[in-house]
């Protein structure tokens, strides 16, 4: 993903940063945990697959931090819903189309699972205020 669309994503609420810290006059730096990072790539997932985000955008602000058992799931009636493995297996059985985000990809990529100790391992943004 691109500075623009997270900075647009953070802007329209649907992502919030862990922490924003003022590091000189007019520059700031915002700092990305684990949780903000697998709403950033469920975001990018989605936009990848060909769906409009934009109606997705505040459900995914909604979610909280997902876990490495969790997976998104959109199914052929457009809602999105966090469910276990398990209950995948079911539903893909069941006509339409569906888009599946295992945010445990994501996880593993960065070294780890959600809460095990990936707030150290922030990715920073930073930007000059006009």
């Amino acid at each position: 993903m691109t500075y623009r669309q997270l900075d647009y994503w953070t802007r329209k609420g649907w992502i919030d940063p862990a922490a924003v810290e003022e590091i000189s006059a007019g520059r700031r730096v915002r700092r990305y945990g684990a949780p903000e990072i697998v709403q950033c790539a469920l975001l990018a997932h989605l936009g990848g697959s060909g769906i409009d985000v934009t109606p997705y955008g505040p459900h995914v602000a909604e979610l909280g931090a997902l876990g490495p058992d969790d997976l998104v799931v959109i199914g052929p009636a457009g809602a999105l819903e966090v469910v276990a493995a398990t209950e995948l297996r079911q539903r893909v059985g069941q006509r339409g189309r569906h888009v599946v985000f295992d945010p445990e990809v994501v996880l593993r990529r960065f070294g780890g699972r959600s809460g095990d100790g990936l707030e150290a391992d922030r990715v920073e943004t930073g930007r000059r205020s006009a």
